[in-house]
């Protein structure tokens, strides 16, 4: 299978750059435990022409974003974030609500 495309924001490329490790989506179509696997090629890209990093998927998650977040250290998802409540409402801005998300480390 081919490489997993995660276009992001400047400023989540940017996170990416100063230690941000995992990112979130929430668990649908191309976001799905079958597409995000540990192992898989990623490439993070600033928007979809933009500057890019490479790397594997590392280890993956699914569930509650606050589940998530509990269970995974909240800076290395939102380093920007100075608490897990705090990492929680920045994601749900982003992301929106939904029953269930999927957060995967990038590992480079």
């Amino acid at each position: 299978m081919d490489r997993l495309f995660v276009p992001l924001t400047k400023q989540s490329f940017e996170d990416f750059r100063k230690g941000k490790i995992f990112e979130v989506r929430i668990l649908r179509r191309q976001w799905s435990k079958k597409n995000v696997r540990s192992g898989r090629h990623v490439t993070l890209s600033c928007g979809y022409s933009g500057p890019r990093i490479e790397g594997k998927v590392g280890q993956v998650l699914t569930g509650s974003l606050g589940n998530i977040i509990r269970r995974l250290p909240f800076h290395k998802i939102e380093p920007r974030a100075k608490s897990k409540t705090e990492a929680v409402r920045m994601n749900l801005e982003i992301l929106g609500e939904a029953e269930e998300y999927i957060a995967f480390e990038i590992k480079f």
